[in-house]
């Protein structure tokens, strides 16, 4: 059994999605701001926003182009809001593919 590391401490709230002043729009934005920040791309493919299971607020999973013109490569990705943290497997890819089960990035949204 697999542990994971705990969240860091700000994305810890006392609010969840519905209570705060996060909405889907929202965390959507600043999700995909995280990501283009993290991997110097604006190119993002298959966005999925979801309430986290784990933590108070929302999760972001996709894929992004972290390669360049001559040579495109996607790559998953995870962000979490608030907190605007967005991890690109190109960085770690070990971790964004726990973290990628772990928030049911691969259950589609309902």
């Amino acid at each position: 059994m697999m542990f994971l590391p705990p969240p860091p401490p700000a994305l810890i709230q006392v609010m969840t999605p519905a209570e705060s002043e996060w909405t889907l729009d929202a965390a959507r934005s600043a999700a995909i701001e995280a990501v283009e920040s993290a991997s110097g791309s604006t190119k993002i493919v298959g966005l999925v926003v979801l309430p986290s299971q784990r933590a108070s607020g929302w999760v972001a999973c996709g894929h992004v182009n972290t390669g360049d013109a001559q040579a495109p490569h996607m790559d998953r990705f995870v962000a979490f809001v608030p907190g605007t943290i967005a991890l690109v497997a190109n960085e770690d890819p070990e971790l964004v593919e726990e973290f990628w089960s772990a928030v049911g990035c691969d259950t589609p949204a309902e």
